[in-house]
């Protein structure tokens, strides 16, 4: 199914249920670059019972087909601790109805903050790996990611770009650390 296609029978079902439907979220694997996806992973927002939206998320499901997996996320339960799926959510989900990220909405960029330390590599490797960080005879991994160096060893990546930034370092065999954030637009 195309993407147009997905847009529109997701936003025909939410004009149907609106009164209970808040949003229908993308998100997941598909969100990143370069992914191939088989199972494409949406979330309906509910304002209604545990039951009610068991059954919207099912009809949904069917509505769309195979490769297709929808779920539910009451909106009662945002700040709950027993649904962490909000940070996801949050941080990599875009409205199939409004077509927008869904941190838009909040004035905030989602990012992923890389920290790294090099200090098991030799020194040949290690201008090695700033070449291909930085770049020399070609564009490093910072700018073909659109990432952001803000000090010796510590980055900001675009989520779309996380894993190729972590393809990068086990490549490499490099410890790093990996946070994701919200940046004020």
């Amino acid at each position: 199914m195309s993407f147009s296609n997905l847009k529109k029978k997701s936003k025909t079902f939410f004009d149907k249920n609106k009164d209970i439907v808040i949003d229908i979220l993308l998100f997941g694997s598909i969100i990143q670059k370069n992914v191939r996806q088989t199972d494409v992973d949406i979330t309906l927002i509910t304002q209604t019972d545990k039951k009610k939206s068991i059954e919207l998320a099912d009809q949904f499901e069917e509505i769309l087909g195979e490769n297709f997996h929808v779920t539910y996320n009451c909106i009662s339960d945002l700040f709950s601790k027993k649904e962490p799926i909000w940070l996801s959510l949050i941080h990599e989900g875009t409205s199939l109805v409004t077509g927008k990220k869904l941190v838009e909405n909040l004035f905030l960029e989602p990012k992923i903050l890389y920290n790294y330390s090099l200090t098991n590599l030799q020194y040949k490797d290690k201008v090695r790996f700033f070449y291909a960080l930085k770049g020399r005879k070609q564009e490093g991994i910072l700018k073909m990611t659109k990432s952001l160096q803000l000090a010796k060893g510590v980055f900001l990546t675009p989520v779309e770009f996380d894993r190729e930034i972590e393809d990068f370092f086990k490549q490499w065999g490099i410890v790093y650390h990996r946070r994701r954030i919200l940046i004020e637009q």
